[in-house]
Protein backbone atom coordinates (compact mmCIF):
# COMPACT_ATOMS: atom_id res chain seq x y z
CA UNK A 1 0.00 0.00 0.00
CA UNK A 2 2.48 2.68 1.04
CA UNK A 3 4.34 1.58 -2.51
CA UNK A 4 0.89 2.66 -3.93
CA UNK A 5 1.03 6.15 -2.41
CA UNK A 6 4.42 6.49 -3.33
CA UNK A 7 4.05 6.03 -6.44
CA UNK A 8 0.70 8.21 -7.00
CA UNK A 9 2.43 10.85 -5.51
CA UNK A 10 5.76 10.85 -7.74
CA UNK A 11 3.07 10.89 -10.79
CA UNK A 12 1.63 14.01 -9.04
CA UNK A 13 4.59 16.06 -8.20
CA UNK A 14 5.46 15.16 -12.06
CA UNK A 15 2.48 16.68 -13.18
CA UNK A 16 2.74 19.51 -11.25
CA UNK A 17 6.59 20.08 -11.94
CA UNK A 18 6.28 19.11 -15.57
CA UNK A 19 3.29 20.21 -17.87
CA UNK A 20 2.01 17.74 -20.10
CA UNK A 21 3.15 20.20 -23.31
CA UNK A 22 6.86 20.18 -21.97
CA UNK A 23 6.96 16.32 -21.54
CA UNK A 24 5.16 15.56 -24.88
CA UNK A 25 8.23 17.61 -26.03
CA UNK A 26 11.09 16.04 -24.55
CA UNK A 27 9.94 12.87 -26.82
CA UNK A 28 9.54 14.80 -29.45
CA UNK A 29 13.40 16.00 -29.69
CA UNK A 30 16.29 14.17 -30.20
CA UNK A 31 18.69 13.29 -27.00
CA UNK A 32 21.48 16.32 -27.55
CA UNK A 33 24.31 13.68 -26.44
CA UNK A 34 23.08 10.95 -28.80
CA UNK A 35 22.07 13.80 -31.95
CA UNK A 36 23.72 16.71 -31.99
CA UNK A 37 23.55 16.81 -35.08
CA UNK A 38 26.08 16.80 -37.86
CA UNK A 39 26.17 18.80 -41.58
CA UNK A 40 28.43 18.36 -44.52
CA UNK A 41 30.52 21.02 -46.09
CA UNK A 42 28.44 23.11 -48.75
CA UNK A 43 26.70 26.24 -49.23
CA UNK A 44 23.09 27.40 -49.32
CA UNK A 45 23.70 27.69 -53.20
CA UNK A 46 24.04 24.16 -53.12
CA UNK A 47 21.32 22.83 -51.23
CA UNK A 48 19.48 25.39 -53.08
CA UNK A 49 20.56 23.41 -56.60
CA UNK A 50 17.16 21.10 -57.92
CA UNK A 51 18.01 18.02 -56.50
CA UNK A 52 20.47 18.51 -54.01
CA UNK A 53 19.05 16.29 -51.47
CA UNK A 54 18.69 13.31 -53.50
CA UNK A 55 22.32 13.32 -54.93
CA UNK A 56 22.77 12.02 -50.96
CA UNK A 57 22.58 8.58 -50.82
CA UNK A 58 19.94 6.63 -48.43
CA UNK A 59 20.55 5.98 -44.50
CA UNK A 60 21.29 2.24 -44.66
CA UNK A 61 19.62 -0.70 -42.37
CA UNK A 62 22.20 -1.64 -40.52
CA UNK A 63 23.18 2.57 -39.89
CA UNK A 64 19.09 2.61 -39.05
CA UNK A 65 19.39 -0.64 -36.38
CA UNK A 66 22.40 1.15 -34.73
CA UNK A 67 20.29 4.36 -34.66
CA UNK A 68 17.45 2.56 -33.20
CA UNK A 69 19.61 1.11 -30.78
CA UNK A 70 21.23 3.91 -29.60
CA UNK A 71 17.97 5.28 -28.16
CA UNK A 72 17.17 2.09 -26.73
CA UNK A 73 14.38 0.97 -29.38
CA UNK A 74 15.64 -2.70 -30.09
CA UNK A 75 12.10 -3.79 -32.34
CA UNK A 76 10.48 -0.70 -33.06
CA UNK A 77 6.55 -1.08 -33.76
CA UNK A 78 6.27 -0.45 -37.58
CA UNK A 79 5.35 3.08 -38.42
CA UNK A 80 5.78 4.09 -35.40
CA UNK A 81 9.48 6.35 -36.37
CA UNK A 82 11.78 7.20 -38.70
CA UNK A 83 15.32 7.66 -38.63
CA UNK A 84 15.73 11.32 -39.49
CA UNK A 85 18.24 13.45 -40.16
CA UNK A 86 18.37 16.67 -37.10
CA UNK A 87 19.67 18.64 -39.94
CA UNK A 88 17.83 17.77 -42.61
CA UNK A 89 19.58 16.76 -46.29
CA UNK A 90 17.72 19.44 -47.69
CA UNK A 91 19.33 22.08 -44.71
CA UNK A 92 22.78 20.29 -45.56
CA UNK A 93 22.72 17.80 -43.33
CA UNK A 94 24.47 14.42 -43.29
CA UNK A 95 24.24 10.29 -42.61
CA UNK A 96 26.27 10.57 -40.13
CA UNK A 97 25.11 8.76 -37.26
CA UNK A 98 25.17 11.79 -35.08
CA UNK A 99 22.56 13.76 -37.06
CA UNK A 100 20.15 10.63 -37.12
CA UNK A 101 17.43 9.60 -34.34
CA UNK A 102 14.40 7.81 -34.29
CA UNK A 103 12.13 10.63 -34.91
CA UNK A 104 7.91 9.66 -33.55
CA UNK A 105 5.97 9.41 -36.69
CA UNK A 106 2.67 9.69 -34.79
CA UNK A 107 0.49 9.50 -31.33
CA UNK A 108 2.46 13.04 -30.65
CA UNK A 109 1.62 16.73 -31.44
CA UNK A 110 5.33 17.15 -32.36
CA UNK A 111 6.45 14.40 -34.95
CA UNK A 112 8.05 13.96 -38.28
CA UNK A 113 4.93 15.31 -40.31
CA UNK A 114 5.18 18.77 -38.19
CA UNK A 115 9.36 19.00 -38.48
CA UNK A 116 9.01 18.31 -42.39
CA UNK A 117 7.08 21.45 -42.59
CA UNK A 118 9.73 23.29 -40.51
CA UNK A 119 12.32 21.81 -43.29
CA UNK A 120 10.81 23.04 -46.34
CA UNK A 121 10.22 26.37 -44.47
CA UNK A 122 14.20 26.92 -43.49
CA UNK A 123 14.91 25.36 -47.17
CA UNK A 124 12.84 27.80 -48.77
CA UNK A 125 14.13 30.87 -46.72
CA UNK A 126 17.78 29.60 -47.51
CA UNK A 127 16.90 29.65 -51.39
CA UNK A 128 14.91 32.87 -50.64
CA UNK A 129 17.64 34.25 -49.21
CA UNK A 130 15.70 35.24 -46.19
CA UNK A 131 18.14 33.05 -43.94
CA UNK A 132 21.92 32.08 -44.10
CA UNK A 133 22.27 28.19 -44.19
CA UNK A 134 24.61 28.47 -40.85
CA UNK A 135 21.55 30.14 -39.23
CA UNK A 136 18.53 27.78 -40.25
CA UNK A 137 20.98 24.67 -39.94
CA UNK A 138 21.40 26.04 -35.98
CA UNK A 139 17.93 26.87 -35.84
CA UNK A 140 17.20 23.59 -36.51
CA UNK A 141 19.90 21.55 -34.45
CA UNK A 142 19.07 23.45 -31.81
CA UNK A 143 15.69 22.83 -30.71
CA UNK A 144 13.61 22.21 -34.07
CA UNK A 145 10.25 23.01 -32.08
CA UNK A 146 10.73 25.98 -30.92
CA UNK A 147 12.53 27.09 -34.61
CA UNK A 148 9.00 25.70 -35.76
CA UNK A 149 7.23 28.26 -33.02
CA UNK A 150 9.68 30.99 -34.38
CA UNK A 151 8.92 30.52 -37.96
CA UNK A 152 5.85 29.64 -38.19
CA UNK A 153 4.76 31.91 -35.54
CA UNK A 154 2.35 29.53 -33.69
CA UNK A 155 2.81 27.60 -30.49
CA UNK A 156 1.12 25.31 -32.34
CA UNK A 157 1.77 23.08 -35.19
CA UNK A 158 -0.63 23.79 -38.23
CA UNK A 159 -1.03 21.61 -41.42
CA UNK A 160 1.12 22.22 -44.16
CA UNK A 161 1.56 20.33 -47.12
CA UNK A 162 4.76 20.11 -49.10
CA UNK A 163 6.78 18.40 -51.43
CA UNK A 164 8.57 15.94 -49.76
CA UNK A 165 5.82 14.22 -48.93
CA UNK A 166 4.99 13.10 -52.33
CA UNK A 167 8.57 11.65 -52.30
CA UNK A 168 8.36 9.64 -48.89
CA UNK A 169 4.85 7.84 -50.03
CA UNK A 170 6.96 6.67 -53.60
CA UNK A 171 9.33 4.79 -50.92
CA UNK A 172 11.83 7.15 -49.20
CA UNK A 173 11.87 6.10 -45.28
CA UNK A 174 14.61 8.34 -44.74
CA UNK A 175 15.15 12.15 -44.88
Amino acid sequence: MRLLKLAIAFVLIQRLCFPAEARIEQRSLPDRGKTPGAGLSVTGRDVCLPGYATQVRPVGEPVQRRVFKTYGIEHPPPGAYEIDHLISLNLGGSNDPRNLWPEPLTGLEWNAHVKDALEERLHESVCRGTINLTAAQKAISGDWIAAYKKFFHTDKPVTVRHRTRARRRRGARTR
